[in-house]
C-alpha cells in the first residue's frame, strides 16, 4: 500500500504541475493592454492696438494701419511746432517683448528729413523717454515686455526752429511698425 500511496502521490503531484502550468497558460492568454496617448501643439498670441486705449484691433499689415490722430494739426506745422499721438499695444495670451521699427517713410524730402521724434513709455507728459532722435534714423526702439494690460507709447513729432519754410511747403506719411515676439 505505500507503494500505490507513492505512486498517487506521485500522480497527484504530477496532475498539479501540468494544471498549474495550464493555469498559467491560460493566465497568459487573457492578458491586455492599455495605451493612452496626448496632443500636443504650438499656443499663439493676439497683439493688437489702440488708438484711445478702449478699443483694440488688429492692424498687422502697413496697409492696415491704424490712423494715429496728433494733438494739434500735423498739416500746418511751421518752425518749433511739436505735436502728439498716442498709440496703446497689448497682447492676448503670453507676454511678449516689444519693439517699435525704425519708421518707414512713404516720401522722404525736406520735411521728413528735418522732423525729429520722441518716443515715450506712456503719455508724453508724465512717461518715460524711449528714444529720441531724427525720425528718418531714429531705429529699433525697445519698448520691454507687454502683456494683457495695454502699455501706451506716445509719439512727439517736433519740426525744428532751423526748418526753413520756404526751401520747401511739402507733406510726408509715415508708418510705425510695432513687433511682438515671446520668448
Amino acid at each position: 500500500m505505500s507503494v500505490l500511496k507513492s505512486r498517487k502521490s506521485r500522480a497527484l503531484l504530477a496532475g498539479g504541475v501540468v494544471l498549474g502550468i495550464g493555469a498559467s497558460m491560460t493566465l497568459a492568454a487573457w492578458s491586455d493592454s492599455e495605451w493612452a496617448s496626448g496632443s500636443f501643439s504650438t499656443g499663439g498670441f493676439t497683439f493688437q492696438g489702440s488708438l484711445d486705449g478702449q478699443n483694440f484691433a488688429e492692424h498687422a499689415t502697413e496697409d492696415k494701419a491704424a490712423s494715429m490722430t496728433f494733438v494739434t494739426n500735423p498739416e500746418a506745422l511751421k518752425p518749433g511746432d511739436s505735436v502728439t499721438a498716442s498709440y496703446w499695444v497689448q497682447t492676448n495670451g503670453p507676454v511678449a517683448t516689444v519693439k517699435l521699427q525704425q519708421p518707414k517713410i512713404e516720401n522722404s524730402n525736406a520735411l521728413v528729413d528735418a522732423l525729429q521724434v520722441e518716443v515715450f513709455k506712456g503719455d508724453c507728459t508724465s512717461g518715460t523717454s524711449a528714444k529720441s532722435g531724427p525720425l528718418k534714423s531714429i531705429g529699433e526702439i525697445d519698448l520691454g515686455d507687454v502683456g494683457g494690460t495695454a502699455v501706451q507709447t506716445c509719439f512727439k513729432v517736433t519740426l525744428p526752429n532751423t526748418y526753413n519754410v520756404a526751401d520747401e511747403l511739402s507733406t510726408g506719411a509715415v508708418a510705425w511698425e510695432f513687433q511682438a515676439k515671446t520668448a
